[in-house]
């Protein structure tokens, strides 16, 4: 059986932030930060951090027992504050259905935020209709980013 390795282009971003250095993954994530801060400055969310906190799933699986998600945000509504975490995503893989599967099943109360560059059709689609069923809501950042005016 043949071993597929992917080469997902990303370029790792080393930056500062508000006077906080980072290391995102990918310029993607990268992009993110930097519309989340703009939301900060804005003072449409609370705070945001990246890689904060690490989850624990239950020995039932045989697949990684922990997950992090890329950010975390703290978000007022009114009154009521809550948080909840996003993760930014190129292109979705069954592996990544199975975590947020996984931490609805082991962390109900846990808001999950998916943000996708784009809409895309096809077989992305088929595994974004699956991800709606554990995470809160979808949100496509390339829109948002050219609002912003980020590149």
């Amino acid at each position: 059986m043949a071993v597929i390795h992917y080469e997902w282009r990303n370029e790792p971003q080393h930056v500062i932030i508000d006077g906080r250095e980072f290391k995102f993954k990918s310029k993607i994530e990268y992009r993110w930060a930097q519309y989340l801060q703009r939301l900060l400055e804005l003072e449409a969310i609370d705070f945001w951090d990246y890689e904060t906190k690490t989850f624990e799933f239950a020995e039932r699986y045989r697949m990684k027992r922990q997950y992090t998600p890329d950010f975390e945000v703290h978000e007022t509504d009114g009154r009521l504050k809550q948080t909840c975490f996003h993760e930014v995503k190129t292109a979705l893989r069954q592996t990544d259905i199975m975590r947020f599967k996984r931490m609805a099943a082991d962390y109900p109360k846990v808001s999950m935020v998916l943000i996708l560059p784009s809409c895309r059709s096809g077989r992305q689609a088929i595994l974004r209709s699956n991800a709606l069923k554990y995470v809160e809501r979808v949100a496509y950042c390339n829109p948002m980013f050219r609002k912003m005016g980020i590149r």
